[in-house]
């Protein structure tokens, strides 16, 4: 059959129209399938960039499309990992522990190696944060059973481990009031820390007392008479220049739980039982700075004195912790004697100057409340045995003599016979006394009402303490 013209022209535009039509079905697909395939990179970009959470939305919503099923378990997988991390760094270990091992342990999960270095991570951290704990324990138990220095040593090792700076700082007070020597018995003057951290003074005036008179949180001092120490409560040492142009500066000296002063040098001794020294070394008696675990320190006029930690004067050598002026004689007494200077409680040393031809002495008290003396006896000061020299819980070494404080109270002194003004025992209160010093020829005592008499060389107004109230219990 032959098509008019007319039919032609009408098919012709029929083609064209189906074609026309389908072309637009054909394009609006593409776009579809573009849209999708822009949609997928578009989730995968947000992976890469470790938006986990952004990225499980998009390939959510793309359904079965591809592997979006796939892509979605890990952005989800990769989600959780990043939220174990978080767990980790703010020190959630069990927690992160918890999801770093449920994601190693999905087979399909393309991070699993990664999870399980975090494990390995939270293995490590796990075991240092257990023996911190374990340390921070010990050293509490230590504190608790009065053992400061060790306790000390411990926090300071755990440094920002929970409260442990806190904690040493603790430490460092309690040795502080362990070793608290409040009244003080010098050459030619009379310290005492009052209950609201200032000082008394009385005696020959000298250069810094002024600055002495201001002082402020004071919780320990020492004055031989060329300097002025004051111990705050924070273990920082203030000092004042006494009877010398020679000055010292100890404002940089932190942890210090104790302070001695001698002729003209200092001494400090800190937390970790090590010693600081500054001053004149005529004699090597600034030689102290090489000593560890040391528990007490104490000075004479000339020589500087230590108390091990483990009790006695001994370093891990057999070496006596004893330097300055005629030390070495001194140290083979003690040698000579060993057995008398172990399980000591604390040790005090005196002595004057050797123009006066003192030779010094030290003084051990045993665990049993006795004494071990060496050194000079040319004054009797090393004559501390006998039944009246038992039952002693402190003692002070002096210039030319010694006293012990009894637990009931009382004292006891060896004298010097020359002068009635060395009479060290004359005048004392018979209240219980709770404190004692001894100093050129004179004897402080710190009673329990908080009261400081004096008794001995009076030339320099060194015992007008009457007028002193409210004096710190050491």
């Amino acid at each position: 059959m032959k098509l008019s013209k007319k039919n032609l022209i009408r098919v012709g535009l029929l083609a064209l129209a189906l074609a026309a039509i389908m072309t637009f079905a054909v394009w609006d697909a593409f776009q579809d399938r573009q849209a999708l395939l822009d949609r997928y990179e578009d989730a995968q970009t947000l992976m890469r960039d470790e938006k986990y959470q952004e990225a499980a939305d998009a390939f959510s919503s793309l359904g079965e499309y591809k592997d979006c099923p796939l892509q979605l378990r890990q952005a989800n997988y990769w989600g959780r990992f990043e939220s174990a991390s978080d767990m980790l760094a703010a020190g959630k270990l069990d927690a992160a522990k918890e999801v770093f091992s449920a994601l190693a342990n999905s087979e399909d999960f393309d991070g699993r190696m990664e999870a399980l270095k975090e494990l390995e991570k939270i293995g490590k951290l796990q075991a240092d944060v257990d023996g911190s704990q374990a340390i921070y324990e010990e050293a509490t138990r230590l504190f608790n059973r009065g053992e400061y220095m060790g306790a000390y040593a411990l926090f300071t090792a755990l440094a920002s481990y929970e409260d442990s700076a806190d904690k040493a700082d603790t430490c460092v007070s309690a040795l502080i009031q362990k070793n608290a020597s409040t009244i003080c018995a010098g050459i030619r003057g009379s310290f005492a820390v009052t209950e609201a951290g200032g000082v008394e003074y009385a005696g020959e005036q000298f250069a810094g007392k002024a600055e002495v008179e201001g002082w402020s949180d004071i919780a320990s001092i020492s004055g031989m008479g060329s300097f002025i120490l004051g111990l705050k409560n924070d273990g920082a040492v203030i000092s004042a220049r006494g009877t010398t142009d020679y000055k010292v500066d100890p404002s940089q000296w932190s942890d210090i739980i104790m302070v001695a002063t001698g002729q003209q040098f200092i001494v400090g001794l800190r937390a970790d039982g090590t010693v600081l020294t500054q001053g004149i070394d005529g004699y090597g008696e600034t030689d102290a700075d090489a000593w560890t675990d040391i528990a007490s320190i104490s000075t004479g006029w000339q020589h500087t004195v230590g108390l091990g930690t483990d009790g006695d004067v001994f370093d891990e050598n057999g070496n006596v912790y004893i330097v300055g002026y005629r030390s070495n004689e001194i140290a083979a007494e003690i040698k000579a004697n060993a057995s008398e200077w172990t399980n000591l409680k604390a040790i005090s040393t005196g002595g004057s100057s050797p123009g006066f031809q003192g030779r010094g002495h030290v003084i051990g008290l045993k665990g049993d409340g006795t004494l071990a003396a060496a050194g000079d006896r040319d004054d009797g000061q090393c004559e501390v045995t006998g039944p009246e020299w038992s039952n002693l819980v402190a003692v002070s070494a002096g210039a030319y003599h010694t006293v012990g404080l009894k637990d009931d109270g009382t004292i006891v002194s060896t004298l010097h016979d020359e002068d009635e003004i060395y009479e060290q025992l004359k005048d004392l209160p018979d209240n219980k006394i709770v404190a004692v010093s001894a100093g050129y020829g004179f004897t402080l005592v710190l009673t329990e009402g908080g009261d400081v008499r004096g008794s001995g060389n009076y030339k320099q107004g060194q015992i007008d303490t009457n007028d002193w109230s409210h004096i710190s219990h050491p």
